[in-house]
């Protein structure tokens, strides 16, 4: 199931590099990822800008390094990671913000051209192009760092998030790749610990843990999705969560990642309001939102 997992995770985070006229030449090529284009990054806090690369032609060569560009290629900083890679960048200044990258292979350098135009600060809403807007994650690098925790203790394991604009949350999703005794139930709170709705998953195999009724959302709220696992085994990415994550409609800032055993009380005993942290990590728990 794991293995399932990330090749899904590989196919809905990594877009394909577009051929181009002279692929019979070859060259490197690179694009930026995340955040999504038109969206706002907040000021002075660090945020993943992710990516991915490779090699056009019939004579591939082995992508060495990634750069990334924030003014206007005047100055480039070093990705970490190749065919995926990620920057993390603390922006100061607000006002419109040009994302550059260049792949090389080697001494050959990509030309750049391609550009990520977004916002620093405040900016108008993008268009969201989801009517199902699930908050997937940029993948961190090269690593394929999805894990399934040994721990079996009961557990409640969530994402903190905001959204930029009004709208509902229909579902909660959560990967776990054990089954076990008992019933996995999902849930939003409200940053307080408010109880806001809850759900079951409609089969075992599911990964939706839909809400009878959408529960409404406001930007400039803090909320927390999350799903209790009475046999524990959650999926688990430590360090994720180093820095904030921009895919509108949803920001998560650093330490989004949350869980709170199941036997910590109080009430209920079948988990409860996480708000537990432990080095950035990500429990691939995403909220749905619906426009």
């Amino acid at each position: 199931m794991l293995r399932k997992l990330v090749a899904l995770v590989s196919v809905l985070l990594l877009v394909p590099v577009a051929a181009s006229a002279d692929v019979v030449a070859g060259h490197p090529d690179s694009f930026v990822q995340s955040p999504l284009e038109s969206n706002v990054v907040p000021l002075d806090v660090p945020v993943v800008f992710a990516g991915g690369a490779g090699y056009t032609g019939s004579n591939p060569q082995a992508i060495t390094s990634v750069e990334v560009s924030f003014d206007g290629g005047d100055t480039w900083e070093l990705a970490d990671g190749t065919g995926t890679w990620s920057l993390v960048k603390t922006v100061t200044t607000p006002g419109p913000l040009v994302v550059i990258s260049r792949a090389w292979a080697g001494n050959e350098v990509e030309t750049p051209h391609r550009q990520r135009h977004l916002w620093a600060g405040a900016g108008p809403l993008p268009a969201l192009d989801c009517t199902r807007c699930e908050f997937w994650q940029p993948t961190r690098g090269d690593v394929t760092y999805v894990d399934s925790d040994s721990d079996a203790r009961p557990v409640e394991v969530g994402t903190r998030f905001q959204v930029d604009r009004p709208g509902h949350i229909t579902a909660v999703m959560g990967f776990n790749h054990y089954n076990g005794e008992g019933t996995q139930v999902g849930r939003l709170w409200s940053s307080d610990g408010e109880l806001l709705a809850e759900g079951t998953k409609s089969y075992p195999s599911a990964i939706d843990f839909t809400f009878a009724q959408p529960v409404p959302v406001e930007p400039g709220k803090t909320y927390i999705a999350s799903y209790y696992t009475p046999w524990g085994h959650y999926a688990v990415s430590e360090g994720h969560f180093t820095a904030a994550t921009v895919r509108a409609p949803f920001t998560a800032l650093p330490d989004a990642g949350v869980y709170r055993y199941g036997d910590e009380g109080p009430t209920p005993t079948d988990g409860g309001f996480p708000e537990h942290t432990y080095e950035g990590s990500y429990y691939w728990v995403m909220p749905v939102f619906k426009p």
